[in-house]
């Protein structure tokens, strides 16, 4: 097909077709904006060996929240408790 006959067929004044090509504009302004986003800015996350474990964070956490339990009676009861608990999980 030539030119002049695509021209012709007044495809472009037909609204699906409209649609259509504002969809795929769409996506494609947005295919490339995600690839420069993983050329430029993806690169400068933190390295894996940098990043702090969750579990270190959790427990840094943990001690500065929690304090250390000093009455003998609760000490005693949550040891009970604690071998209860074992007793429990061995049967």
């Amino acid at each position: 097909m030539s030119l002049d006959v695509l021209l012709t067929l007044d495809w472009y004044d037909n609204p699906g077709f409209i649609i259509l090509f504002i969809v795929i504009g769409v996506i494609v302004i947005g295919a490339i904006a995600y690839l420069l986003y993983r050329f430029f800015f993806r690169n400068r996350a933190p390295k894996i060996e940098n990043r702090i474990d969750e579990e270190k964070i959790a427990e840094d956490e943990l001690s500065r929240i929690l304090e250390p339990i000093e009455d003998e009676k609760t000490l005693e009861a949550i040891k009970d408790y604690e071998e209860k608990q074992a007793d429990k999980e061995k049967k």
